[in-house]
């Protein structure tokens, strides 16, 4: 499965964090046929990994 961050983003999308997210959030759910959730839980890693982090 290819990646390709947009030019800036790779500050905070790297390589090793979109292959983790591929590799440990979405793959073991495609392997289930559960291709909706492999989706949407990669799309919510990657909005974890670029929202700030906010201490309250």
């Amino acid at each position: 499965m290819s990646k390709i961050t947009g030019y800036g983003a790779e500050k905070i999308l790297t390589d090793s964090i979109c292959n983790y997210i591929i590799d440990n959030v979405m793959i073991p759910l495609f392997k289930e046929d559960k291709y909706y959730k492999g989706i949407d839980r990669g799309v919510d890693a990657v909005i974890e990994k670029w929202s700030p982090v906010t201490k309250e």
